[in-house]
């Protein structure tokens, strides 16, 4: 039974620490998703991947919506037309996904509560159990006892009886024996 008791928390230990790691790799998610979002119109219009340093001004200063705008000035209504909606596409996949990720959090969320709780179920029966054994120990001893007193008795009873007859055959002997 302890065994058991120790693998289950072992497991909710290990649940709970696959746990934290969805936490931290859904908020590495979230900022990949957001430099994405920053980044790809850059890609779709220029159709070249930007440097390191052009990541960090379009990060940093925020001028993502801005370059988007001067491209739309610079290329045709259709080319621009285009890229938005393969902008549109990918933004609409990234939140799919991003609702995925949250999806399967709260579904992890649930198993660590239900997990936690379970094993406060399990403390309980184990607390529960334990007392059962005191109780048992207890009344194994105290058969014990009545064992013993039972054998005292019967054994009183026994010197009791034998004392009473051989009272009465002393009584009744000598009466018979006159006659």
């Amino acid at each position: 039974m302890d065994s058991d008791i120790a693998l289950v928390l072992k497991k909710a230990r290990i649940v709970k620490a696959q746990l934290e790691l969805l936490e931290r790799t859904t908020e590495i998610s979230r900022a990949l998703l957001n430099t994405y979002k920053t980044l790809s119109p850059y890609y779709t219009v220029t159709g070249e991947q930007p440097d390191e340093a052009t990541v960090e001004a379009l990060v940093t200063t925020g001028e993502g919506e801005q370059f988007l705008q001067k491209a739309i000035a610079e290329q045709g209504q259709g080319t621009v037309m285009n890229m938005v909606a393969e902008i549109q596409e990918r933004h609409n996949t990234v939140t799919d996904l991003e609702r995925s990720l949250l999806e399967l959090h709260q579904v992890f969320m649930d198993m660590a509560v239900l997990v936690q709780t379970q094993g406060e179920q399990l403390n309980d029966i184990e607390n529960q159990v334990g007392r059962a054994k005191s109780f048992v120990e207890d009344g194994r001893q105290s058969l014990q006892v009545a064992r013993k007193l039972q054998k005292n008795t019967h054994k009183w009873t026994c010197f009791a009886i034998l004392l009473l007859l051989i009272i009465v055959l002393a009584i009744v002997l000598p009466i018979v024996l006159k006659h």
